[in-house]
């Protein structure tokens, strides 16, 4: 069992779900993974062609559904819902997976005058891959306990650890099984200089030459088409993208997963905080 909802910018949205006696779905395309352009060159004496490049194209969802009495109230509600040109996000959900995909509305035509009313819905979206609902996140930084009852402490004795912040390697999975980038957010509890994340599998980086004070927030973001690096220092967000280290890399977090550590050049590394979260990626459901 599925169920498929339409939410407009504005909230308003259409559900299908088979329980819903307004809208029943009679076909839909463009749920199994997107096409891809492959780009050759062809040479002369050679059989064939030569691999240049490949890409996936946008995804295409195209949903035709029957409208059930009352017919008027409920194509009146289709029309609040779907507009042309407008974006619009497309949630699947099954008892396995619960995606979401965003696009835009390209069409939306009504048969008015057959017996039953039936919808057809056309919607691009221009990035191909549905997303989990929620992302995940991982922090790098974690405590050990070192207290456990019964409690006993004589007069004059040193002091107790009840627990010890320890900096870790952490191993990150990616269940969708496509690339996809990061979210790194840094916090600092004390000052540390030139934070920097390695990607143990690959050895590459992405590293900020600056000096963190306590309070800091350094937010790295490696999306693809929303790259960016800032500081949110005293409640000022600062873009500090200049400050990217030479030769860092827009991790990527690969579909198999990968372990990822961190380094500072000065301070104690027990000082920073890191959360790295992703969206798991999927080519269809």
């Amino acid at each position: 069992m599925y169920s498929l909802v339409l939410t407009n910018e504005n909230e308003n949205s259409l559900e299908f779900n088979g329980l819903n006696a307004s809208y029943n779905i009679t076909n839909i395309s463009g749920l199994s993974p997107a096409s891809a352009d492959i780009m050759m060159n062809e040479t002369a004496y050679l059989d064939g062609a030569m691999f240049n490049n490949s890409k996936v194209k946008t995804r295409t969802i195209n949903i035709a559904f029957t409208i059930e009495e009352p017919v008027e109230t409920n194509r009146l509600k289709v029309y609040q819902v779907i507009q042309p040109k407008r974006w619009i996000r497309t949630e699947y959900k099954s008892s396995k997976l619960k995606l979401y995909i965003d696009g835009y509305v390209e069409s939306c035509d009504i048969d008015h005058f057959d017996q039953k009313q039936q919808a057809t819905v056309s919607i691009i979206c221009p990035f191909p891959y549905f997303k989990r609902k929620n992302m995940a996140s991982d922090e790098m930084s974690s405590v050990e306990n070192m207290f456990h009852f019964p409690f006993y402490n004589e007069v004059n004795t040193r002091n107790i650890v009840f627990g010890l912040i320890t900096t870790t390697e952490k191993a990150i999975v990616n269940n969708g099984g496509i690339e996809t980038g990061l979210v790194i957010e840094i916090y600092a509890n004390g000052e540390v200089t030139n934070p920097k994340i390695f990607d143990y599998r690959t050895g590459e980086f992405i590293g900020v030459n600056t000096t963190m004070e306590a309070g800091d927030l350094i937010t790295i973001n490696t999306i693809r088409g929303e790259k960016s690096v800032t500081l949110w220092r005293d409640g000022v967000v600062t873009n500090i993208f200049n400050l990217l280290m030479k030769n860092s890399t827009w991790l990527q977090l690969p579909p198999n997963g990968s372990m990822y550590v961190f380094t500072v050049d000065s301070g104690l590394s027990s000082d920073v905080k890191i959360d790295i979260s992703h969206f798991d990626l999927y080519e269809g459901v």
